[in-house]
């Protein structure tokens, strides 16, 4: 046996056939997993497996002159090969090697096994296609072979492939299948398949697998809520939030604050002092998401949290909300402490987006704060900055800019406010501020 590092193609975000099982992740989250069990990234995952002589083809294939002469592949032969090995998606990936935007292939040799007896033949094809360049032309025959398969294996890969080749068109058949089948298993495919469409018809066969025996299922199926991002699901949603399931409960909150369910607020609040980290993680960032002016008084106290990342998320959520209640309060806070870093840069953020004149965010703070900014310009500066230097402070693209004049000569700084509190600064060209 030979052991090799392989990027799978189960795992393989390819732009043309939808392969990677991730959820869209919420801003600033990609280092969490959440309560529906996926990692939240859209990177490419790479795996270890062992390259067995099955696997070695593959390889070989994909990376000429690895393990043997190279013999090119001829299409007609792989198609009798994928009947030959009872639909194996090595020799649908080896089809997809040979299957490039410059020279696509005909989908036609493939269609007569979505009706083949075998139903690993008929899993096989509908992978296949779901690959190719021309998967679109066989819309058609793959949504026929669906409403006809009789076998939930081979089924379920035609449904992955519906979601990929029909789009919205196929929300009929899939709805019906997320709701009636017995297989678990094509269920789960039909609500993972309207993830990749996000159509809104879907809403109501979602919501109504949102309610299925099978948690993996349900689960799934309120993520895709989220995504779609109907108000019409709000109602279900808000109803699984206040179950004890903790798993439904972190992907209702979830997609609460994906659909910015502002109704959903008062509920949401309700678990502001939940010991759970990670529901009160998401709480905060739902809250942030329905910009809910009532909420800033209920988040400001967990800005002195003992646990780090649950500091951090109120700061974010009360900058998402922005209110003129938050910017009041941390001008307050910044006034009684010029160090306080932390309110210097909500005040930053505020004054960098929205509506709010970007020219003069700090002119009512006191003298002392321009010592504060200053010191930490002294350090990237050839000279001392003193605070008299300090001719112009403004806000932009998330950064403080503050122009500093040495003798008549004019100098730029940018001041961005690290994630642990710290400032860096340095300096900038002109351009950059104009």
């Amino acid at each position: 046996m030979i052991m090799g590092s392989y990027t799978s193609p189960l795992v393989t975000d390819k732009l043309h056939n939808h392969r990677v099982r991730a959820t869209a992740c919420p801003p600033r989250m990609t280092h969490r997993r959440w309560g529906n069990g996926d990692m939240k990234t859209d990177k490419t995952s790479s795996v270890f497996f062992p390259l067995t002589a099955a696997t070695i083809l593959l390889v070989s294939c994909r990376v000429p002159g690895t393990f043997a002469a190279d013999a090119p592949d001829d299409y007609a032969t792989l198609v009798q090969e994928l009947v030959a090995t009872d639909g194996s998606c090595n020799v649908g990936n080896r089809i997809d090697y040979l299957d490039t935007p410059e020279n696509p292939l005909p989908v036609a040799p493939l269609l007569p096994l979505l009706n083949h007896q075998s139903p690993q033949v008929r899993w096989g094809a509908a992978y296949t296609l779901r690959l190719m360049q021309n998967r679109k032309q066989c819309s058609a025959e793959m949504l026929a072979a669906a409403r006809k398969e009789q076998n939930a294996f081979a089924l379920t890969e035609m449904v992955q492939g519906l979601g990929a080749i029909m789009g919205a068109a196929a929300t009929p058949l899939l709805s019906e299948l997320m709701v009636n089948h017995d297989s678990a298993a094509v269920r789960y495919a039909a609500v993972e398949a309207e993830y990749w469409i996000r159509d809104t018809n879907a809403v109501p066969a979602l919501v109504q697998a949102t309610g299925d025996a099978t948690d993996k299922v349900s689960v799934r199926a309120l993520g895709v809520l989220g995504q779609i991002g109907d108000r019409r699901a709000v109602t279900r949603l808000v109803e699984v939030a206040r179950q004890d399931d903790r798993n439904k409960r972190l992907s209702a909150v979830q997609a609460l604050g994906m659909i910015g369910a502002v109704e959903a607020a008062p509920l949401l609040r309700s678990f502001l002092q939940s010991q759970d980290v990670t529901l009160l993680e998401q709480v905060i960032w739902s809250l942030g998401r329905a910009h809910d002016g009532p909420t800033v008084t209920s988040l400001l106290p967990l800005l002195k949290h003992d646990e780090r990342t649950i500091a951090e998320e109120t700061r974010l959520s009360l900058v998402e909300i922005g209110s003129d209640e938050v910017l009041a309060h941390f001008i307050g806070c910044y006034k009684k402490d010029s160090d306080d870093v932390l309110a210097l840069g909500i005040i930053r953020s505020l004054y960098g987006h929205g509506d709010r004149a970007v020219g003069e965010p700090l002119k009512d703070l006191a003298e002392v704060q321009r010592a504060t900014l200053a010191k930490h310009l002294s350090s990237v500066s050839e000279k001392e900055v003193k605070p008299s230097d300090i001719k112009s402070i403004r806000c932009a693209c998330g950064a403080l800019f503050v122009q500093v004049v040495f003798e008549g000569s004019g100098v730029d700084f940018i001041v961005i406010q690290e994630h642990d509190g710290t400032f860096r600064a340095g300096k900038v060209i002109q351009s950059w501020i104009e």
